[in-house]
């Protein structure tokens, strides 16, 4: 019997629906301070990542939990960004993004003070962000104004969705295990040869 303690546990590693992400969105929108706002909008980018690492590695349940809980070696978002990174599921501009997000994200969690997008260092961060290109099919708007004199929230905001979006939709796409009868080459037994598709941006 499970404690109240793992089933918590357990319910930040459930896969979320598209109706949940509509509810996220909701909860996003809701938020006045920056502070909610920016620790939502980091977690969704955090459980995208989770769903791609989970598609590449092809993780079964047991694993999921040995791998992602407490001290485990993907226990933390830094080391996720570093595993996504290693594994090919996004390029630089991506990585650079998603170690930005994490510091802002880092900032609004444990800063003892009030803080603000408009806070200057936060602000500061932020104009680093660079916006990417949507990944088909489009879940989320894809924003066509230039980043250019956009406020640090819009642009945080729009950065995250944009980058939960393109990880959730890499997650859907299986590795794809090649039938080694059909190659030229032969390939010895025990060995399996898998396609993964090209990272994000």
């Amino acid at each position: 019997m499970a404690s109240k303690t793992q089933k918590l546990r357990l319910l930040t590693r459930r896969h979320a629906s598209h109706l949940d992400y509509n509810a996220w969105q909701g909860q996003v929108k809701g938020k006045k301070n920056d502070r909610g706002a920016c620790i939502l909008l980091a977690a969704n980018v955090e459980a995208g990542l989770d769903a791609a690492i989970d598609q590449v590695l092809r993780i079964q349940n047991k694993a999921g939990d040995d791998l992602f809980t407490e001290d485990s070696p993907l226990a933390n978002f830094s080391r996720k960004i570093a595993m996504g990174y290693a594994l090919r599921i996004f390029g630089a501009t991506t990585h650079k993004n998603l170690t930005i997000i994490r510091h802002v994200r880092n900032a609004f969690a444990h800063a003892k003070i009030p803080i603000h997008f408009d806070t200057p260092e936060v602000r500061e961060l932020c104009d680093d962000l660079t916006r990417i290109a949507l990944v088909p099919p489009h879940a989320v708007h894809d924003a066509q104004h230039d980043k250019s004199g956009l406020p640090a929230r819009e642009l945080f905001e729009d950065v995250c969705n944009a980058t939960a979006h393109n990880l959730f939709v890499y997650s859907l796409n299986p590795i794809l295990e090649i039938n080694g009868q059909a190659l030229k080459v032969s390939i010895p037994a025990g060995y399996s040869i898998t396609a993964q598709r090209e990272p994000v941006a």
